[in-house]
């Protein structure tokens, strides 16, 4: 048996959980938060014959209340940011904050709807973008944890 065998039947028991997955790949190491782009297609419904103004409408419908700062990074990892969007030209090392900024909002607010079960599988085929990304959600969880006890 395994891992993805057992992580799907651990995922079985999570009856009313919201479970979104995706994996890194041998051809995608390069590009970083490829397996969040799975994950937020998944959770905005989007699909792939979707036009990009469509995508627009989807996420922002879904996104949580004021969704000003999120909305960019989001547009942006799926590919249909508008090419005059300011956010195109801000500092990288502010854009790649405001992304892993936007991710976790995301995550928690999908979380605060319904208890969500992210899963990526492959880890060893992951950028360094979508590492760093989940080292601070696990981090946040686990700090959430302690103060919570």
């Amino acid at each position: 048996m395994g891992k993805s065998r057992l992580v799907h039947e651990a995922v079985r028991s999570l009856h009313g959980w919201l479970v979104l997955s995706s994996g890194g790949a041998a051809y995608a190491t390069q590009t970083s938060y490829y397996p969040f782009v799975d994950v937020l297609k998944s959770l905005f419904h989007v699909q792939d014959t979707d036009a990009a103004a469509e995508v627009q409408d989807k996420v922002r419908r879904s996104l949580p209340p004021e969704p000003d700062r999120l909305l960019a990074p989001v547009l942006d990892l799926l590919g249909v940011l508008p090419a005059d969007d300011a956010f195109a030209k801000v500092d990288p090392s502010e854009r790649r904050q405001r992304t892993h900024d936007a991710l976790r909002q995301v995550f928690l607010a999908a979380s605060v709807a319904e208890p969500l079960c992210v899963i990526v599988e492959d880890l060893h085929w992951i950028d360094g973008e979508t590492q760093a990304v989940l080292d601070r959600l696990v981090n946040g969880i686990s700090a959430r944890a302690c103060s919570s006890s």
